[in-house]
Formats: C-alpha cells, sequence, structure tokens
C-alpha cells in the first residue's frame, strides 16, 4: 500500500482500529478499538501486550495477524494464543491467527464458544480435527485450512454452515475425506478442493449442486468414482465461473482393478466448461484420452499438464487449443510415438497447430522412442511459430530430429536422452 493511502486509512480508522506492535503501552488502546492487528517484529513482549490489549478490549471484532511482506511466514512468525485470551473476546466477527500452539483444547474449548465468527483463518496450524460444535457457527462465512498438515477430519455437520462462501483446504494433505451433504451449502462460491468418497452422501455427485464455484477447484481420489453415471452428476459442464480445474487419481499400490473404457467415461463426463483457462490431469488411469481434452472450443486454456497417465499409449491431440501457452506432458509410460494426431485432430478445416504455444515439457517418457515430423507445404504453416522454450528430460529411449522448425526458440534444454541425430537447431538463441 502506497504510504499516503496508509495515512489516510489510518486517518479515517481513527481510534476503532489498532495495530498492537505500534504501541509500547497498551493503555493507549482506546475503548472505542474493534479491530485488533498484530505483526511479529522480534517482540519478545508481543504476547503480552495482545492479552493486555485483549483485555481492555473485550467488545473487539477483528483479531488479526498480519504476515510479512512476501505474505508468508514462518515458524518464527506465529504466536502461542491462550485459551483464557481468546475467552475474552466473544464478540470476535474475524479471528486470522497462527496458532503456534498443539493444544487441542485450543480448538474444541474456546474457539468453539466464538458464535459470531464470520471469517476464521486457522492456516498453518497443527490441529488434527475442529471442533464438532463449528457447524453451529451459521453466520461463518470463510474457513480457511491452508497447509494445515496434520488435518484429518472436518467436522460431520458442515452442511449446517449455510452461510459459508469461502472453503480453502489445500495442502492438507492427511485429510481423509469430505463430510457429508457438501449439496447443502448452496450459496459456496470457493472450494479449493474435494475429494470425492466412496458413498452416494460424500461422492462426486455432491459438488453437482455447488453452481456458484469460481476460481479453482481440484478434485481428488477420483479412483472412487464407479461409472459415467456418478461423474454426470457432478455436472462440470455448468460451472461457468471456474477458471481452473485439477483432476486427480491416487496412484498407490493397492488400487482395486479397473475398467479402461469405465475410465474413459468417467473422464469424459467430467468435461469442464468451454471457458477453462488452466487443466491438470494426474495419475488418470484409462488407456486413451476423452475427444474432449484438446478440442479448439477451449479457446480460452492457456495452461495444460498431463501427468502419470501411465496406462495411455497415445497422447490426445492438442495442437488445436489455440491460446494454449505452456504445455507439460510427463510420465506416460507406454507411449512409444508423437505422432500426426498429436498436432491435428479429425476436423477439416485445421489451424497452425501449437501456434500460441511458449513453454513445451516432455519429462520422464521411458518408452518415448520417436517424434514424428509434421508435413507442411511451408514455414508459415509449420507448427509451435512461437515456441521459445522446449525441455526434454529423461526419455531415455528416444531418437530422431527434434521439430525442424522453431523460429522463436530461445532456450532449449535436453538431459537423458539417448541419441538426437540432429543438432541443435541454429537459430535457437
Amino acid at each position: 500500500m502506497h504510504d499516503l493511502m496508509h495515512d489516510l486509512a489510518t486517518f479515517y480508522g481513527g481510534k476503532f482500529f489498532s495495530r498492537i506492535f505500534e504501541l509500547k503501552n497498551t493503555v493507549k488502546h482506546d475503548t472505542k478499538t474493534r479491530h485488533l492487528s498484530c505483526a511479529q517484529k522480534n517482540d519478545d513482549d508481543l504476547l503480552m501486550k495482545i492479552t493486555e490489549a485483549c483485555d481492555k478490549l473485550k467488545h473487539a471484532r477483528t483479531l488479526l495477524q498480519i504476515f510479512n511482506k512476501y505474505g508468508v511466514f514462518s515458524a518464527g512468525d506465529r504466536v502461542a494464543v491462550s485459551c483464557d485470551l481468546l475467552e475474552q473476546l466473544k464478540c470476535l466477527r474475524v479471528l486470522s491467527f497462527n496458532f503456534f500452539s498443539d493444544d487441542e483444547n485450543l480448538m474444541h474449548g474456546s474457539i468453539a464458544k466464538l458464535i459470531h465468527l464470520r471469517y476464521l483463518d486457522l492456516s498453518c496450524t497443527s490441529i488434527v480435527t475442529l471442533p464438532e460444535s463449528l457447524s453451529c457457527f451459521y453466520n461463518l462465512q470463510t474457513l480457511k485450512l491452508r497447509y494445515c498438515e496434520k488435518l484429518k477430519k472436518l467436522p460431520s455437520k458442515m452442511q449446517n454452515l449455510v452461510n459459508l462462501r469461502h472453503l480453502d483446504i489445500s495442502g492438507t494433505d492427511d485429510l481423509e475425506e469430505m463430510p457429508k451433504k457438501m449439496s447443502e451449502l448452496k450459496d459456496l462460491q470457493f472450494l479449493s478442493d474435494y475429494i470425492a468418497g466412496k458413498h452416494e452422501e460424500n461422492g462426486i455427485g455432491e459438488l453437482g449442486e455447488l453452481a456458484h464455484l469460481h476460481g479453482s477447484l481440484c478434485i481428488q481420489e477420483l479412483e472412487n468414482v464407479k461409472n459415467s453415471g456418478e461423474a454426470s452428476n457432478a455436472r462440470m459442464d455448468e460451472k461457468i465461473h471456474l477458471n481452473a480445474l485439477y483432476l486427480t487419481w491416487s496412484s498407490g499400490e493397492d488400487s482395486e482393478v479397473f475398467d479402461s473404457q469405465s475410465e474413459k467415461d468417467v473422464l469424459d463426463k467430467l468435461r469442464p466448461h468451454e471457458d477453462l483457462k488452466k487443466l491438470w490431469v494426474l495419475g488418470y488411469r484409462g488407456t486413451m484420452f476423452p475427444d474432449w481434452v484438446g478440442q479448439s472450443s477451449y479457446h480460452n486454456m492457456t495452461v495444460l499438464r498431463l501427468s502419470g497417465c501411465r496406462n495411455c499409449w497415445v497422447l490426445p491431440s492438442l495442437g488445436q487449443l489455440p491460446s494454449l501457452e505452456r504445455l507439460i506432458i510427463e510420465e506416460f509410460d507406454k507411449v512409444k510415438k508423437i505422432g500426426g494426431s498429436f498436432y491435428n485432430g479429425t476436423h477439416q478445416h485445421q489451424e497452425t497447430p501449437f501456434r500460441s504455444l511458449k513453454i513445451l515439457i516432455i519429462r520422464r517418457m521411458p518408452c518415448w522412442e520417436e517424434w514424428e515430423s509434421y508435413e507442411c507445404d511451408d514455414d508459415d504453416d509449420a507448427p509451435f511459430p512461437k515456441l521459445e522454450t522446449l525441455v526434454i528430460w529423461d526419455c531415455p529411449k528416444l531418437r530422431g530430429d527434434l521439430p525442424t522448425f522453431l523460429p522463436s526458440l530461445k532456450s532449449l534444454h535436453a538431459r537423458r536422452l539417448d541419441v538426437m541425430c540432429q543438432e541443435l537447431p541454429s537459430y535457437a538463441h
């Protein structure tokens, strides 16, 4: 924030806003103060200052921890907040703190009493479970649990949070499953991740009623989706405000036996809206991709990553994505050849393949042997006219030539390739 804007905000905020770390004496807090913020400033007495301030300001509405200028924090930035402190602040609407505490009583006791909360941010804490009483926070609109790496379970009756708009559980890798009946959160606008469960009440179909989702969504454990009917119930093609979609399958050795056609049908029914800008497909278990992957109708797609699709023996046709700028292909264990279908689909009217692509990364392809050249009448129709960076790593069996005409190439990175029959293009700079 510019200094002038900062001063203006401070002036108009007056006595209603206070930053604890700026005060040498907590007596300076006015009884009108409703919004408190603090940031770690190598101050050993910060916790004492917070406690003293909150003791005088029991009607505070906001307790906010400010991160450093990079928007991140370290263990040294955290403050160990006591249960007694929070019990004094029963009027809180906004609580954003990184508790350096392993005491579950902090969660299941003190915070459970803050029934007026609208905004709760417990990101990067060591909590394992959330109190069931959180389901009674009917006013709660935002719940952030980013990188709560030990979190295993959400409250079982989260469907009661009827005013919830924003739920961020990204980086909660130990989270076992989603609560039942998430479809009842009809006003939810942001959901970072959804774990597809094995049962109908927490299965992928629960996404179908969440029509207002914005931003990005990661759907995990898609191996639990039994058939295309379940996938269709998610109604992904109706989520017009999503701009990024991450579809992931677990790659554990204990995965059940699956049918390749069924896997393809499931992915087919997860077809997103055509305004999508970013797509990742990780761990897909089918042998071929459905037709929608790579269709030119995805006119806004700029980033595509296909990773860990170890059963696929052929790459989808991606050359006609008109706005694609970054493409990552990795860990296709059965692909031996990249041929003409990679550049063009089956439609008659074809544009220059990969006409907007700037970065192409192909790596960890153990069986890839041949990159077939694209035949065209003149250089104006050659693929990759804007390609600036080409990365080919860990493809030990690759032989033959690289694409022969890359007029915009600036950097070429090659590692662990068996034989490259052609020298690097002389126009690479």
